[in-house]
């Protein structure tokens, strides 16, 4: 019969292990990644996903400032959301 594999090759990469990868090999990759860069913010604490889940609703300030272009279009977008909007609001 056919098998099935699968494979995870980079679940237990380390941060630096996947920035290393991705110099070596020009892998494309969110360049919000360069601006949280720019901005001094740690590898470890940088974190390209929906700045609206509990975990990222923190570094709402500083996602602001770093790509307002973005930020402008995520805000129209969270209108229809009235808590994650409400949330904004506060900032």
């Amino acid at each position: 019969g056919e098998y099935i594999y699968n494979a995870y090759p980079i679940y237990d990469w380390q941060t630096t292990d996947v920035w290393t990868a991705n110099g070596k090999f020009k892998w494309d990759y969110n360049h919000l990644y360069d601006l949280y860069y720019q901005a001094g913010v740690s590898l470890e604490k940088q974190r390209v996903a929906s700045p609206f889940l509990s975990q990222a609703i923190g570094s709402l300030k500083l996602y602001r400032a770093i790509d307002p272009y973005m930020w402008g279009r995520m805000i129209n977008r969270v209108k229809s959301d009235l808590p994650g909007y409400m949330a904004v609001q506060r900032l």
